[in-house]
């Protein structure tokens, strides 16, 4: 609780010194209040600084832990993306490679039938010929 001031009778008036040294003394106080409040608030905002600094040391790993684990996740994502894509591409290479294996037999089969038939034909026009 701040501290009494004393009733100055009210008969007596305080002459000019008196005043100026009183408002003086209260442009003092104020001042070093002011002081004392700007004082406090740094030593709140350097406590403050301090704690965020020791939060940040403890917490700083863990977000580390965390940013890696995400990156890794990710990377393993666009891994699986990628073998997807390489998977497809290489049944697809199959499946062309097989229709052009089954073309070629067929064409095989086809020519093994028209070989005795065009052999017969090249006799005959042989003979003739001759």
């Amino acid at each position: 609780m701040a501290p009494k001031q004393k009733q100055k009778p009210a008969d007596k008036e305080e002459t000019e010194e008196e005043r100026a040294s009183r408002l003086e003394a209260l442009a003092i106080a104020a001042k070093e209040a002011a002081i004392r409040r700007e004082e406090a608030a740094r030593q709140k905002l350097i406590a403050r600084q301090q704690h965020e600094q020791a939060l940040t040391r403890l917490n700083a790993p863990k977000v580390h832990t965390e940013w890696r684990q995400r990156m890794r996740n990710a990377k393993l994502m666009e891994l699986q993306a990628e073998a997807e894509r390489m998977q497809a591409r290489h049944a697809h290479a199959m499946h062309i490679r097989n229709l052009a294996l089954q073309v070629t037999k067929f064409l095989l089969v086809q020519y093994s039938m028209l070989l005795p038939y065009m052999m017969f034909m090249a006799s005959k026009l042989a003979f003739r010929a001759s």
